[in-house]
């Protein structure tokens, strides 16, 4: 490390001799010390500001996380709310509330017109469907009206295919200082035709929605008829009104048939589910009453013996037997469907009728049949 300090200094002209020992010496820097100097010069500050228009708040609106967003939505860089919404474009914004776009100070006018054209556009369709609703009208104010809309209706038409041939124009050459100002011309007596406009506009909606007409009156004094005055009003029976107030029977039907099939998915049978199937069947018995009083004898005693013995499901088994044997009693005989041989062959061995039902009926029968 002498070697190399002593190297160092004399390549920079540090070595002395002592005057003293007349040893030779190094002068090594081993601190530094700095002195600030006040300085003289120019210091030049920019500053500046601009307006611009927002009207869908988009440049207002929050595209970066937030301090309280997840670790997730800083990593990816959004929002832990909702992604930012697109923001509309100038002809999207301007079509949506039917207003023309402003040109900025120091933009072209040539950056307009495709945004210009379709709001124009826009307006000069809703104009013609208002006039459609004032020919309607048979109000001699309304055809009036009508007259002073289309007059300047004309006039934007034609303004119109001025600026699409501009259009038209601007795709295939520069467009230059005349061409922009005769844009900015053109721009101007178009809003000026739409400020009447939509005076106009705003009269015509009040007489479409009032529907004035111009008949002369009825005569004072002319008897009117009651029997035009008064509209007859449906009269309905009590019997409707009855069946209204009952369940349909398809509801009947349907409920019973769930009960059927749980009670045979679950096996044994709790006391909740009995009362729950008690309450169905007497709903429909009372809907149709007891048809037949020999189910007593003929069907329902062996049910109630032989196969769904158990203390509290006598009432509930006999009920519900009845209903399927009066269902059973009111159907053709002759009208068996060939789809169900199988199930036929059973129950013509348990001596039981099965006919043409409707499918939820076929369910019901063959799990009663399988219980003997």
């Amino acid at each position: 490390m002498i070697n190399a300090g002593f190297a160092w200094a004399t390549a920079n002209g540090l070595v002395r001799k002592n005057p003293v020992h007349q040893e030779e010496e190094a002068k090594l820097v081993i601190s530094e010390t700095f002195e600030l100097q006040d300085q003289q010069g120019t210091e030049i500050n920019l500053s500046g500001s601009f307006e611009l228009e927002d009207d869908s708040g988009f440049l207002l609106s929050r595209d970066g996380p937030s301090i309280d967003s997840s670790l997730a939505d800083i990593a990816r860089g959004g929002t832990s709310d909702a992604a930012p919404e697109e923001a509309p474009t100038a002809g999207q914004a301007a079509s949506f509330k039917l207003v023309f776009p402003t040109l900025a100070q120091n933009a072209s006018a040539t950056s307009l017109l495709a945004s210009f054209l379709e709001v124009l556009g826009r307006k000069i369709d809703a104009c013609e469907d208002i006039m459609d609703k004032l020919d309607e009208s048979q109000n001699s104010r309304a055809s009036s009206l009508r007259d002073q809309m289309k007059a300047i209706v004309t006039e934007m038409k034609a303004k119109y295919d001025d600026l699409t041939a501009k259009q038209a124009e601007s795709v295939t050459t520069t467009p230059d200082k005349a061409f922009n100002e005769d844009l900015l011309r053109k721009y101007a007596d178009i809003t000026k035709q739409d400020v009447v406009l939509g005076n106009y506009v705003i009269r015509a909606r009040t007489m479409t929605k009032k529907g004035g007409s111009s008949k002369a009156p009825s005569m004072a004094g002319a008897p009117k008829s009651k029997a035009s005055e008064k509209k007859p009003k449906d009269k309905k029976t009590k019997k409707e009104k009855s069946e209204k107030k009952r369940p349909s029977d398809s509801e009947f039907d349907d409920d019973l048939a769930d009960e059927l099939f749980i009670g045979f998915e679950q096996g044994a049978e709790s006391a909740t589910r009995v009362t729950r199937l008690a309450n169905v069947a007497n709903n429909k018995l009372k809907k149709h009453g007891v048809v037949s009083q020999s189910w007593q004898d003929d069907f329902a005693y062996p049910v109630v013996v032989e196969s769904f013995q158990g203390c509290g499901k006598g009432h509930d088994t006999a009920v519900l037997a009845a209903w399927i044997h009066d269902e059973i009693e009111a159907i053709d005989p002759t009208t068996i469907d060939e789809g169900y041989a199988s199930l036929a062959m059973k129950c013509a061995k348990k001596q039981l009728p099965l006919f043409y039902m409707r499918p939820k009926h076929h369910m019901q029968l063959h799990l009663v049949s399988l219980a003997f």
